[in-house]
């Protein structure tokens, strides 16, 4: 079976809206079988300007913005196997984007919009759904995803500066995130999942680069219902279990004030733990 769809937005009265011809989409969809189903789209946007993003530091309208534009093109595939125990998504994409909006520090604690040109966003995006077993007395299941950003200035020039053909600021190279969650018939519950976060360059040059990490959290507890409207909850966490030193935010193309180096990173949480004890009554 093969699904067509062409998408122009309507009005509030049910009618076309015509200036939705500038954000279209086609999609094509293949239903090889009923475990399998292959995708494709066409489609484009825009992002309007905020009034936030529009203002200058002196109260001014910054008239030299014009809004971000893009086309997105995609194929991918979604499916079943293992006697539905195993569910999967694949996806490869290209989000071509005009006019992107990035910010400029210009003082401290002051920031100017500005247009990027064009970048080219290619990436790939994959995630994996494993039921071990879903009984009334156990469910165990194991997730993952994985996401792989080749994000790339294709035209940017700042002043001076020719950043075309750079990394795109502020993105990961790659994002893997792996899970297993637990519950039980007599209300035990848990979940332990690992994160890694790939380098990023922090500098529209790709002068400097933040560290790849990967952290690691669990969590277990105890759920019951102790009378007919009276329900418990207690649980214990462990966040960063390895200790991972890592920055958690980003300030990209930092600038230093008073003759201070510039400030790119902030720390993520080390170890730390937590608990919880919940009572809930239903009246």
């Amino acid at each position: 079976m093969i699904n067509f769809l062409f998408q122009v937005p309507t009005n509030e009265s049910g009618s076309f809206d015509f200036k939705g011809l500038v954000s279209p989409k086609l999609g094509v969809l293949y239903r090889a079988s009923t475990a399998l189903t292959i995708y494709g789209n066409i489609s484009h946007g825009f992002s309007p300007l905020s009034l936030e993003e529009t203002l200058l530091p002196n109260g001014q309208i910054n008239t030299n913005l014009n809004p971000e534009t893009g086309w997105n093109f995609e194929v991918g595939t979604r499916g079943y196997a293992a006697k539905n125990r195993l569910q999967y998504t694949v996806a490869v994409y290209r989000l071509a984007i005009k006019n992107l909006l990035v910010a400029r520090r210009t003082s401290q604690d002051e920031f100017i919009g500005v247009n990027a040109g064009k970048t080219h966003n290619d990436g790939l995006e994959a995630e994996i759904n494993y039921t071990f077993t879903n009984s009334k007395d156990l469910q165990l299941s194991a997730f993952g995803s994985y996401a792989l950003h080749l994000y790339k200035f294709k035209d940017f020039i700042d002043d001076n500066s020719d950043f075309s053909g750079n990394d795109l600021t502020g993105v990961p190279q790659d994002v893997l995130n792996l899970g297993l969650d637990f519950s039980s018939k007599v209300g035990m519950y848990g979940n332990i999942n690992f994160q890694h976060v790939g380098k990023m360059p922090i500098t529209d040059s790709n002068s400097l680069f933040s560290e790849s990490y990967s952290v690691s959290n669990i969590k277990i507890g105890y759920q019951n219902t102790l009378a007919p409207k009276l329900r418990l909850n207690a649980f214990l966490g462990v966040n960063n279990i390895f200790n991972t030193a890592y920055a958690s935010q980003i300030l990209i193309n930092a600038t230093g004030f008073g003759n201070s180096a510039p400030r790119y990173f902030y720390p993520g949480n080390p170890l730390n733990y937590y608990s919880g004890l919940a009572l809930n009554y239903s009246f």
